[in-house]
């Protein structure tokens, strides 16, 4: 119940990060993919498999209410996660099919401080906004 909880109030941080964010072009049919970083193998996996499927829950919920409203139009979230193998080297590849194959502008993920480094050297020149759980 902890983990769900945290995960909506990350998911209302997301929500005042993107009031000044551009609705998905027509391409990307208007949903707002935010990246999860998560370990659901290996190291750390046991805990962070359940925050996982507490942003999963949250995402589903912003859905259920029909998305989040951003410059007056309602859009749908999607939740991409990769799996960061509880390794600096998978969060860096996690990291980077997010930047560069989703296309992702947020992400939400790990607070271990290594992984949190690894993923940082893709994320932060890329300019995405990270959220630590």
């Amino acid at each position: 119940m902890k983990a769900k909880a945290v995960c909506f109030i990350l998911l209302g941080v997301c929500v005042v990060l993107l009031a000044s964010a551009k609705p998905a072009t027509a391409a990307e049919e208007n949903v707002l993919k935010i990246g999860g970083l998560y370990c659901l193998t290996g190291f750390g996996s046991g805990a962070e498999a359940y925050v996982a499927k507490g942003s999963q829950l949250g995402e589903e919920w912003i859905n259920e209410k029909g998305g989040l409203t951003i410059k007056g139009q309602k859009i749908p979230v999607k939740l991409v996660i990769e799996d960061m193998k509880g390794t600096a080297d998978g969060a860096v590849a996690a990291a980077t099919k997010l930047a560069f194959d989703h296309k992702v502008k947020f992400v939400v993920g790990t607070v271990v401080p290594f992984m949190v480094q690894a993923a940082g050297s893709v994320l932060e020149p890329a300019k995405i906004v990270r959220i630590l759980l």
